[in-house]
């Protein structure tokens, strides 16, 4: 098998992205849009403000056709005074016919070794069930789960009734492009605000980076989803808005604060409130780690964990401070690739 595969580190010059496409559609079985997918990979690999990710890929080389693709997403994560590069699982797919032959294994551990000659500190991602036994067997750490909390704001009993019957439905999220007419036309976020809140609110966890390229980059030059903001004095929250099987739902991308800790729950409530007078959603959700400051404001205001849940698993690097690598994390679907 040595001998039939060759595994590439994308340049990210080399116009191949069409052909990494193809094996994505392939690979999942879906009828897409290869420009749309197209401008998706590029936006997400080749114009984050942190740095292009790494790309891996394996091609047949009798062939000459690329056979299996893994890609890792540069992130920037905060613990206290430490600022460190990490990297967090993207795009996997591997075409039909090139299954089981182990080049999932090849390109994860070539990856591993390309981070660490980065001086990257961890890797981390959210496998399936598939890959998650995997990645135990090979030293990552579970890291507990992504939370998926929903707020109804009419019927109430609905929206229990539906998740726990139509649990496999969680990710069809989609958006009517006609409906999103109130997308912010720039966006100008204050970073000393930023690292106020931070420092303020998350001691002793590792968080996302923040700043506004950052912000620029993930939500105003997004080709995957419209987003818009709600704003008053108290806070900022990034949404987007779309359908879960016919139900109307708002989504918290992020949320920030900039009241103190005692007043955060009322600055919730207040928000929710806004949100269902203006929307009038079936329901609001937000996507948190239960080590997340704000887990518990949002929980004490009627969101609840959904029947879904997501893994997370952390995998330290040669660059990792000694001792850092079992401190919990605080994500929101700011700071990862998850629905």
């Amino acid at each position: 098998m040595d001998d039939q595969f060759a595994i590439c580190v994308w340049d990210t010059k080399s116009d191949i992205v069409n052909e990494f496409c193809e094996v994505l559609k392939l690979s999942f079985n879906k009828e897409v849009d290869i420009s749309h997918v197209r401008d998706q990979f590029i936006w997400q690999h080749t114009q984050n403000p942190f740095g292009s990710s790494i790309v891996l890929y394996a091609v047949d080389v009798e062939k000459n056709v690329i056979a299996s693709i893994q890609t890792f997403m540069v992130r920037k994560i905060v613990y206290n005074d430490f600022r460190i590069i990490c990297y967090e699982s993207g795009n996997s797919a591997t075409s039909p016919d090139y299954r089981k032959q182990g080049l999932w294994s090849r390109l994860f551990n070539h990856g591993i070794q390309v981070m660490n000659d980065n001086n990257a500190s961890f890797w981390y991602g959210f496998p399936n069930k598939i890959s998650y036994p995997i990645l135990l067997r090979i030293g990552a750490t579970d890291y507990g789960k992504l939370n998926y909390l929903i707020k109804p704001t009419g019927n109430y009993f609905k929206l229990p009734y539906y998740y726990i019957l139509k649990k496999n439905e969680m990710k069809n999220f989609v958006q009517d492009p006609k409906e999103m007419n109130k997308r912010f036309t720039s966006l100008e976020i204050d970073d000393n605000v930023l690292k106020t809140e931070r420092d303020n609110n998350f001691k002793n966890l590792w968080y996302g980076e923040r700043n506004s390229d950052y912000y620029n980059w993930r939500l105003f030059h997004s080709p995957m989803y419209t987003y818009e903001n709600v704003e008053d004095d108290r806070c900022t929250a990034f949404i987007k808005r779309g359908y879960r099987s016919g139900l109307h739902e708002v989504k918290l991308v992020d949320v920030l604060f900039r009241v103190e800790d005692s007043l955060i729950r009322k600055a919730v409530k207040d928000l929710c409130r806004t949100i269902r007078e203006f929307y009038k959603p079936d329901f609001i959700s937000i996507s948190l780690t239960i080590d997340h400051p704000y887990y518990e404001k949002f929980a004490s205001e009627g969101f609840y964990r959904a029947p879904v849940t997501v893994k997370l698993v952390n995998y330290p690097l040669r660059g990792c401070p000694p001792g850092l690598e079992k401190k919990p994390f605080a994500l929101s679907n700011l700071d990862f690739d998850v629905e």
